[in-house]
């Protein structure tokens, strides 16, 4: 017998090494498969709840060609492509072909919508982000200054543009003609034009009024302010018309603020307004949904909110739709510190990314310290149970009468002898194995005793 060669060799002793842990993970997987799957299936859970990975688009649906909401798109859409995110943006007549393309339409995500177009609970998929800027009714016109209250006698002979179905302005309209007893088809000088279409025909005299609910900021609504002999109606009732729609808000346009030098407007101009809120689809990534928050604030600050206090947006001020929990963080904590440091893909995988980590080394690194110990600890039960069944042997032999029970006493100790030649013994346990092979040995010989001994006897009365 050639004797064993001991290992000296550094790489040798991580081969061996290696192949023990191999042989470890194989009787893992044979002796505790039911547990590793339900491992298995909770890692997957945690990787499916904290998402880790954003889409590399997103699909927004806004508003008109010309008004504020296209320019906030635009701005959104620069800011989401400087971190690597493609933001497509679908024009729309207004909030509400928004609210139908977010419900009707899979791969459209993220929408603008003006405050109260939404009842509670209306809308159990979407989600608010805050709202981002105020948008006024405003009602331009031609024609002497108007300043009495009754705004609604004055243009029931006049053609005024009041927009298309299921924007914001037919609503707000109907809601306020409701409050003065009047309704809007009974309106027949009421023309429903597409804002742009209505104001280009407003600043070339072919109609006489239009109105609309819009941002400062919009194109349409500066150029209209800025075109001679068009005026804007100064609502008187303001205070009146949020008292009974709380979903407004009064806001002014105080004298001199367009032009000092020429002092425009000459006098305090009063409106009603609701907010400009973006809504998300409650399954949209966590990461967009904190670009879109990001967004909101890079572009409040990046100019003046003409209307509203210095960080008054983004908030929570449209509460008919629930506000979401990335955004309600966003609010008290501000965003990822991590953004400090690293570009956003990598702050927001991050932040998502944590509690997976947290949950994999909550779990991995006690399996990583088992191992050894599995080893130690399969070879224990290996042998204990190998001990158990030799003592029954033992014990079987001890009592045997015949040679057939001798002999099979025998069999199964052989049987024994090839099982312990299958099992992986660590170090740590070789005392333990070779104590079993001396157990082995001494079964061996009660059985070869006890057998002579049974020989003797069955051969004795022949002798006789």
């Amino acid at each position: 017998m050639q004797p064993h060669k001991r290992i000296k060799s550094v790489g040798a002793f991580a081969t061996v090494s290696l192949l023990k842990e191999m042989r470890a993970w194989r009787a893992l997987v044979h002796n505790e498969w039911p547990l590793l799957l339900l491992l298995a299936l909770g890692i997957l859970a945690l990787v499916e709840y904290t998402r880790p990975m954003p889409p590399k688009e997103v699909t927004m649906a806004v508003g008109q060609a010309g008004s504020a909401h296209m320019l906030i798109a635009n701005y959104y859409a620069q800011f989401f492509a400087d971190r690597g995110v493609e933001l497509k943006i679908i024009q729309s007549e207004g909030t509400g072909q928004n609210l139908k393309a977010m419900t009707e339409q899979p791969d459209v995500k993220a929408g603008l919508i003006v405050g109260g177009a939404v009842k509670k609970g209306q809308y159990p998929t979407l989600m608010s982000l805050g709202s981002i800027e105020y948008e006024p009714l405003w009602l331009f016109y031609r024609g002497p200054v108007y300043d009495k209250d009754d705004v609604f006698q004055y243009f029931s002979t006049k053609r005024i543009a009041i927009g298309t179905g299921g924007t914001a302005t037919q609503r707000i309209l109907r809601e306020i003609l409701a409050l003065r007893g009047l309704t809007m088809a009974a309106q027949e000088n009421f023309m429903v034009w597409p804002h742009q279409k209505a104001a280009e025909a407003l600043i070339n005299g072919e109609i006489d009024a239009m109105a609309v609910v819009d941002g400062f900021n919009s194109p349409m609504i500066q150029r209209l302010l800025s075109t001679p002999d068009i005026h804007l109606y100064d609502f008187k009732l303001a205070p009146a018309y949020i008292k009974k729609l709380p979903y407004l808000d009064s806001v002014v346009i105080p004298r001199g603020s367009l032009d000092l030098a020429e002092v425009r407007p000459p006098e305090d101009v009063h409106m009603v307004a609701s907010s400009l809120t973006v809504i998300v689809d409650k399954d949209l990534h966590p990461a967009l949904q904190l670009l879109f928050l990001m967004a909101a604030d890079h572009y409040g600050d990046s100019r003046d909110q003409f209307f509203a206090r210095p960080d008054e947006f983004p908030s929570y001020k449209d509460q008919s739709l629930p506000l979401s929990p990335i955004a309600k963080t966003y609010f008290e904590e501000g965003p990822p510190k991590g953004l400090r440091f690293a570009p956003f893909w990598m702050a927001s995988f991050v932040d998502r990314v944590w509690l997976l980590i947290i949950g994999l080394l909550a779990v991995g690194y006690p399996l990583y310290r088992l191992m050894p110990n599995y080893r130690h600890m399969q070879s224990r039960v290996e042998l204990a149970g190998a001990y158990e069944e030799l003592h029954a042997i033992e014990q079987s032999a001890r009592v045997a009468r015949t040679i057939a029970e001798i002999d099979e006493a025998l069999a199964a100790v052989r049987d024994l002898e090839k099982d312990m030649d299958r099992i992986a013994v660590p170090e740590e346990n070789m005392r333990d194995y070779y104590g079993y092979w001396t157990g082995i040995n001494h079964v061996l010989r009660l059985i070869n005793e006890k057998r002579t001994t049974l020989l003797a006897c069955e051969r004795a009365p022949d002798s006789a």
